[in-house]
């Protein structure tokens, strides 16, 4: 079963009646919604309640009527810290050895995350420490996080879906917990553990569902255990052929693999760990898509570098960018004049004194050779590969544009 739902669907096959009530609903939802002015989630704003102990929780759980939901979809844009790449080639080791015989030599080489052995299986699981969002056919969601365990903060309803739809870090959340999507709440319950005296602390949230698995939060200090179990409450497992599908690709920097954009020459950087390689050295470019608000491709990066020519389109087009630190947004059309300029900026004159002083600035000023700096041809070589590398990143950054940002769209710029 796919870990997407498709909720067009799902509605299709409710009777007018109920399709007509959803669509009321769904606009008293967006109202009960927590504002989040920066279109990010932000943990402070979330206006969860803070509930530890079992009758708190118990009461909580109770007012929000989940038993008889449906499950649409489940979403978190935390990093998944137990699917690491190391994590996942020990997982997969081991299943190699120990469930399918292999040899250590060969469980070795089919454990390597470039090459997983599609008949390796690891458990459904993840570990973040931001919410974990529970999406109903009816557009109602259940959120929930732990503050420190065993204090949990939990909200129906406060999480507009646009904020993470489509966000992921290195884990899709639809593709690891895929066989929840469709099934309905039978059950909620708690586990707890004494709390010497006083009243028992809940050290899980159990949702059992109708074909007999239990999807379990768990809280542990300020994580949150997420995990799938079978009917005999045994660690539910996926395929690698299946889960691989919701993997980022960990070692590769430069694909973004929500769209299957591939990045010649390692120009363009993607997700979480390509922000944290570039930090402050990086050019952010984020799609804007006004007439579809709720999709949310992933952001594109690029070394200050290589980002020359990318700078002075802007400067041609909206000079007043660089009059303060904020982020620009531009038109789809302002982003078209943006690239031209710079191909216009890099693809003109030759690399001679007529060029102008910008561009002798970011091209001539190229280090010289090592191996020969006193030879003038050796010296122009090297500019000239500069240009070429600077040309190539702004047909690269073309390429990926035109697969993410539509004609009624944008771009967000932040230098």
């Amino acid at each position: 079963m796919s870990g997407h739902c498709n909720f067009k669907g799902l509605v299709a096959k409710m009777s007018p009646e109920r399709q007509a009530r959803i669509k009321v609903e769904a606009d008293e939802l967006a109202n009960l919604n927590d504002s989040f002015p920066d279109g990010k989630f932000d943990w402070c704003k979330w206006s969860a309640e803070s509930v530890e102990g079992v009758s708190a929780i118990r009461a909580l759980l109770d007012s929000f009527h989940l038993v008889g939901k449906r499950i649409a979809n489940v979403r978190t844009e935390s990093y998944d810290f137990f699917n690491t790449k190391e994590e996942i080639e020990e997982e997969v080791f081991s299943d190699l050895v120990d469930r399918l015989g292999f040899t250590e030599e060969s469980a070795r080489v089919g454990s390597s995350i470039h090459a997983l052995d599609e008949r390796a299986e690891i458990p459904r699981r993840m570990e973040i420490d931001k919410p974990f969002v529970i999406e109903f056919d009816t557009r109602e969601t259940f959120e929930m996080d732990v503050e420190i365990a065993p204090t949990y903060r939990i909200s129906m309803n406060k999480i507009p879906v646009r904020l993470l739809k489509g966000k992921y870090d290195n884990v899709d959340p639809g593709v690891m917990f895929s066989p929840v999507v469709g099934r309905t709440i039978t059950a909620v319950e708690l586990k707890t553990m004494p709390e010497g005296g006083q009243e028992d602390s809940v050290r899980a949230v159990v949702f059992r569902l109708d074909n007999g698995m239990s999807l379990e939060l768990e809280g542990f200090f300020d994580y949150l255990y997420v995990g799938l179990f079978d009917c005999n409450g045994k660690p539910c497992k996926g395929a690698i052929a299946l889960l691989k599908k919701g993997f980022f690709n960990y070692e590769d920097l430069h694909d973004d693999p929500s769209t299957g954009f591939e990045a010649k020459e390692a120009l363009l950087w993607f997700g979480w760990k390509g922000a944290q390689k570039l930090g402050e050295y990086g050019v952010c470019l984020t799609p804007v898509l006004y007439e579809s608000p709720n999709r949310s491709p992933e952001s594109a990066r690029v070394d200050i570098r290589d980002a020359p020519g990318l700078v002075m389109g802007l400067w041609t087009v909206r000079p007043e960018a660089f009059a303060n630190a904020c982020p620009i947004e531009l038109s789809h059309a302002e982003w078209q004049a943006v690239l031209d300029a710079a191909d216009s900026f890099l693809s003109g004159g030759r690399l001679a004194t007529g060029d102008s002083p910008l561009a002798w600035l970011l091209l001539e000023s190229q280090p010289l050779p090592r191996d020969n700096p006193s030879d003038p041809d050796s010296c122009k070589t090297a500019r000239i590969r500069k240009r070429d590398r600077l040309r190539l990143c702004i047909s690269e950054i073309r390429r990926w544009a035109e697969k993410v940002i539509p004609a009624g769209g944008g771009i967000r710029i932040e230098l």
